[in-house]
């Protein structure tokens, strides 16, 4: 369907938002940190 159809826009008219790395490591801060989880011992060839 098309915007004038629905009076919408399709997903593909909104332009895809741009990120940088830099940016985005700069928003990391304590408080938004979530906490390490456990997820138990290596069971295959993850431990080299």
């Amino acid at each position: 369907m098309t915007k004038e159809k629905t009076g919408k826009d399709k997903p593909e008219d909104k332009p895809k938002p741009h990120y940088e790395l830099d940016e985005l490591l700069a928003k990391i801060t304590p408080e938004n940190m979530h906490p390490e989880i456990s997820i138990g011992p290596p069971v295959g060839d993850e431990l080299l």
